[in-house]
């Protein structure tokens, strides 16, 4: 929640608002692009951490976004379509007023009075495209740029009390829904926005068994309240199972819009098509108010495909493989063919692959390894990508989402396994270890890891840290536990150092087979002796 910060407005329409001057500016393209452009951290000292650790870095990919024209397109029109909206929903206007009584009085009547109009509404606006093209995922980062909430106190010298909702988001749900479903989602969602500051919903939709038609009116009310600049409706296509039937339900949003001014943006995938145009007399363009279609990148389509390279140059230099390769016009060739466009493929595509070619050892994205990857974790999709190669878009309607993805569970299947005689000779060293070990006071238990971990550490600096974490832990009366003892030790030895943490060495021994690797990591008795740090465990510990 931010406090309001109002900013004097230069065109006249927008002027002496305050849900406009709340708002943030108005972006130009540049400055939007900036906004919504997201590259993930990359360091490229992390190709010399180990497969397992490598694989944890992959997944920040799926924050990687490269806004194309459409998104700048959707971000110019919802910051409209919302400024639109608030002309006429001036809180320190009359209208605003009236439109509150108005709902007071259905209250009482408890009867909703429909507004409707078989045009699409002047302020709504449809986005409609395939799965995996983007259109959440774009509308979540658009809608970021705005604050979910700002608090009016004070406008010109005039009280405001106000908890303003720039935009709300609601999901159908895979079922359908009710009218008294919706509503029911709604409260929730505006209580949730406003982080418990209210309770709608159980006191407009649990309390008393409340009928539909007052819980609507209700929502209307809240909408007007909180002055909600945007409902966003997301998955349209799934009211073809609602219960009340898809007509019954857009014909309320239809109302609502045409009797608050609030503007509705529908999203879904091309099923939502026959949904909507059934209710309204859709004008479909590419862009701009209306219709937008968000579809797959084409290949055959210039800008397409310049937008397709630029998408793929972001993505490559990503590579957490030992050995790294340069785009080529091949590995273009192939990315698109395995993924013919689709954005939500392109990233998940290059993604499972390093994971793929980590796990297995081969350290090198090629174009043998992408097919494979892609034949063998696409398998749903093979239909559906066959389809669109041959050009039948139509098939696509069929999934409601494309390829959901346990990154974890990707991993968990392509991490590399432990050789086992490389086991049984890791587990004898650290059954000799803990042998050696056994009675050990505290602070040499510490010391003997510390050199085992830092192979430039001296036996004297080992000793001072381990003295310090002994000294710490008494005077904190915390337990002298060894484990507890290192990771502190280890934080000393990082702060000293001011190193980053990414690595406790800087050594290659990632490169290393691990039985090779643990070997010059034992540290023995004989060593501990010849600095004078050795106690005999029968000797009492007077630390």
């Amino acid at each position: 929640m931010e406090q309001a910060q109002y900013t004097e407005q230069v065109i006249p329409d927008y002027q002496d608002n305050p849900l406009i001057e709340a708002l943030p500016e108005i972006n130009s393209e540049e400055a939007a692009l900036k906004a919504l452009l997201t590259m993930p951290n990359f360091d490229q000292r992390e190709r010399d951490l180990s497969a397992i650790h490598r694989m944890h870095c992959i997944p920040r990919l799926f924050k990687y976004f490269l806004p194309l024209q459409k998104h700048l397109d959707l971000e110019r029109d919802i910051g409209l379509v919302i400024r639109q909206s608030y002309c006429s929903r001036n809180p320190l206007k009359g209208d605003y007023v009236k439109r509150a009584q108005r709902g007071y009085r259905e209250l009482k009547e408890g009867k909703y009075q429909y507004h409707l109009d078989d045009k699409m509404p002047s302020l709504g606006f449809t986005i409609i495209g395939i799965p995996g093209s983007g259109k959440s995922k774009s509308l979540e980062r658009i809608i970021g740029l705005y604050p979910r909430v700002i608090e009016h106190s004070f406008y010109k010298q005039q009280h405001l009390i106000m908890f303003q909702i720039p935009m709300l988001t609601l999901q159908t749900p895979h079922d359908g829904a009710s009218l008294k479903s919706l509503c029911l989602n709604f409260f929730e969602k505006v209580d949730k926005t406003l982080g418990g500051r209210t309770t709608y919903l159980q006191k407009f939709g649990l309390s008393g068994n409340p009928s539909t038609e007052k819980m609507l009116i209700q929502m209307e009310q809240i909408v007007n309240n909180h002055g909600i600049g945007l409902l966003v409706i997301d998955e349209v296509q799934y009211l073809r199972r609602a219960k009340d039937g898809a007509r019954k339900i857009l014909n309320f949003f239809v109302s609502m819009v045409n009797r608050l001014n609030v503007p509705i943006l529908f999203v879904g995938n091309y099923e939502a098509v026959n949904i909507l145009e059934g209710q309204f007399k859709m004008q479909r363009r590419g862009t701009g108010l209306g219709t937008a279609e968000w579809n797959r990148l084409k290949s055959t389509d210039p800008e397409d495909w310049e937008d397709f390279g630029d998408i793929l140059t972001g993505l490559w230099k990503y590579q957490w493989t030992h050995e790294t390769v340069e785009l080529t016009e091949e590995f273009k060739a192939v990315m698109y063919d395995e993924t013919q466009g689709i954005l939500d493929l392109i990233v998940k595509l290059f993604i499972i692959s390093q994971i793929y070619a980590i796990g297995s050892g081969e350290e090198k994205l090629s174009v043998k390894l992408i097919r494979k990857v892609a034949k063998q974790n696409f398998k749903p999709l093979q239909e559906a990508i066959h389809a669109l190669r041959i050009g039948n878009e139509d098939l696509l309607s069929k999934y409601d989402d494309l390829l959901p993805l346990d990154v974890q569970e990707f991993i968990r299947k392509n991490q590399p396994k432990l050789d086992k005689g490389v086991r049984a000779q890791l587990i004898k060293e650290a059954n000799m270890i803990s042998a050696e070990e056994e009675g050990l006071p505290f602070t040499d238990q510490i010391i003997r890891r510390l050199l085992s971990v830092y192979k430039d550490m001296d036996a004297k600096q080992a000793q001072t840290y381990a003295e310090n974490v002994h000294g710490y832990f008494v005077s904190s009366n915390k337990p002298l536990d060894v484990e507890a003892g290192l990771r502190e030790a280890k934080k000393m030895v990082h702060e000293e150092r001011g190193e980053s943490g990414m690595e406790e060495s800087n050594s290659k021994v990632t490169k290393e087979k691990a039985n090779e690797k643990r070997a010059k990591e034992i540290v023995s008795i004989e060593e501990f002796e010849e600095n004078g740090l050795f106690q005999d465990p029968l000797i009492p510990d007077n630390t």
